[in-house]
């Protein structure tokens, strides 16, 4: 499991510049947690009508199957 914070912009994207590891379970799981949070888009926060930046927290669950 890693846990992040980072901030979504007004247009829906995750500024990955500033992704920071809240808690991480093996930091082998950090660069791929970084990889998916640029790959992904989301719905921006509004605020009054108006579209804004939001800090995010997220975990992402990792999980080896054979």
């Amino acid at each position: 499991m890693v846990s992040v914070e980072f901030v979504v912009d007004s247009m829906g994207r995750p500024d990955v510049r500033r992704v920071r590891i809240v808690a991480s379970d093996d930091p082998a799981f950090c660069a791929a947690t970084r990889d998916a949070i640029a790959r992904t888009r989301y719905f921006a926060a509004e605020v009054r009508g108006r579209k804004v930046a939001q800090l995010v927290e997220q975990s992402f669950i990792f999980r080896i199957t054979r």
